[in-house]
């Protein structure tokens, strides 16, 4: 994959019928990768990272949308060593997906998410949202914690048979479900 140094930043527009931002060849990027009130839209996914290493933060403040699949995938041992931090909105069908030996150095929503879908082999250290996630849904993976603050909507939070829930749940928010269970263990 390729390899960059200092990082890339979006503040305007970038748009496609497939992935809008799409990593094929596990590149390393050194610094952060950050969409800073601009609009990462596409057809399938918006931000779609295959054995990426980011060696700093990813930060949305604008909008990240996949029509057909959805907002993020972060798959195939992608490494997001700093995290994600969201104070904006990131949509799809999916908004998050992580699997395949992806890991998340940890979660802040402060923005919208339309989901959370952490399955198989994915992992994120930690989960702290104080604004809003539509479902999420952890269907083997492993999650660090999850502190909420604000909302957790949709089908509310699901730790399936097999996944690993490390330091716990702590709310002081908000978990409505519109289906049967707000809080569901062994999905």
């Amino acid at each position: 994959g390729a390899r960059i140094t200092g990082g890339i930043t979006n503040a305007g527009l970038i748009t496609a019928s497939g992935s809008a931002f799409f990593d094929q060849n596990a590149s390393s990027i050194a610094g952060n990768l950050a969409n800073l009130g601009g609009t990462i839209s596409g057809g399938q996914w918006g931000v779609n990272l295959l054995g990426t290493s980011i060696t700093g933060a990813f930060n949305n403040t604008g909008l990240i949308a996949g029509t057909s699949l959805g907002g993020m995938n972060i798959v195939a041992g992608a490494k997001l060593q700093n995290g994600l931090s969201n104070s904006g909105t990131i949509s799809g069908p999916v908004g998050i997906n992580v699997d395949a030996g992806a890991t998340i150095a940890g979660l802040l929503n402060t923005g919208s998410i339309s989901s959370i879908n952490l399955s198989n082999t994915g992992y994120i250290t930690a989960v702290s949202n104080a604004g809003t996630i539509i479902g999420l849904s952890n269907v083997g993976g492993i999650l660090g914690s999850v502190n909420n603050t604000g909302l957790i909507s949709g089908n509310g939070l699901a730790i399936a048979t097999g996944a690993k829930l490390l330091s716990g749940l702590t709310n002081s928010g908000q978990i409505l479900s519109l289906g049967q269970h707000g809080v569901l263990l062994g999905a």
